[in-house]
């Protein structure tokens, strides 16, 4: 007797490795969670972040501005300088920072500076752009990535929970985290292998005291953004209630917790969580 194929929710259950499948159930539900396992396992559209003042191409995201699907890899290579791939989740990050021409911004653990890009963009070159990044190989490749476009922050090697900061010294700061990297499953499905049950309690700790120490560095009326790529609890919601984050307007996904849920399954990106905190 034939037996029925599985269905691509059941596929991607049967493929996760339990401990996994169980966090993202109890956090969402059954029903979600096939659902983001599910379009983790069809292969990730091409993004781009349209810089200013570029033609209009590719297909425009919704709710996300200046993001756009490319309609294949020879048509974002040939985007290229006036877009940069780049997921449209990691463009909705930077959007959610509301950098402006004049401010003093600082971007923590910023290489490989796809971000970076998208904030000196929004700031129109104008203004103090701090990138920092512990490891010097990456902060210089991405130093080198950003000049060929005409893109020059000021690039410090630092540890994000030990910044050499004064209190108070920035407009905006930006806190993409060191995390689990779950959200980009598409791209990386090897991640599911290589996780063990203890990393996202222990990604949890370091992103924990990346926040102790940058939140105090945001002046007066300011605004810190915290975001990673993954959509454990432990590194999303939990971290956003005890320092007490809220959502981003404006931007597309589901409210979770005090913070933005994006994923393949909602907005067709990368998963992302983003939670801003206001001075």
């Amino acid at each position: 007797m034939a037996l029925d194929a599985p269905s691509p929710d059941q596929v991607g259950e049967a493929t996760t490795p339990s401990w996994i499948w169980e966090r993202l159930a109890s956090a969402w539900g059954p029903g979600e969670a096939e659902a983001f396992l599910a379009a983790a396992l069809a292969p990730a559209a091409i993004g781009m972040r349209l810089r200013p003042r570029s033609a209009e191409m590719g297909e425009p995201v919704p709710g996300i501005p200046g993001a756009a699907w490319a309609t294949s890899h020879a048509a974002a290579a040939a985007a290229v300088p006036g877009a940069v791939v780049m997921d449209p989740a990691s463009t909705a990050v930077a959007a959610a920072v509301q950098a402006e021409p004049g401010m003093t911004v600082l971007d923590v653990a910023a290489a490989p500076g796809n971000k970076t890009g998208a904030l000196w963009d929004a700031m129109e070159g104008v203004g103090h752009l701090i990138a920092a990044d512990r490891h010097l190989r990456r902060t210089r490749d991405a130093a080198a990535r950003l000049g060929r476009l005409g893109m020059r922050p000021h690039w410090v090697i630092a540890d994000g929970a030990q910044p050499p900061f004064e209190p108070g010294s920035f407009d905006r700061i930006l806190v993409d985290a060191p995390c689990t990297g779950l959200g980009t499953l598409r791209r990386r499905p090897e991640i599911k292998l290589r996780l063990e049950p203890a990393a996202p309690v222990a990604l949890g700790a370091v992103q924990r005291a990346i926040l102790e120490a940058t939140l105090p560095l945001v002046g007066e009326g300011g605004r810190l953004v915290y975001a990673v790529c993954t959509v454990f609890p432990e590194e999303t919601v939990d971290i956003a209630a005890e320092f007490g984050g809220r959502p981003p307007g404006d931007l597309p996904g589901r409210v979770w917790g005090d913070g933005l849920l994006l994923g393949p399954h909602l907005t067709g990106t990368d998963g992302m969580f983003i939670t801003v905190f206001d001075r």
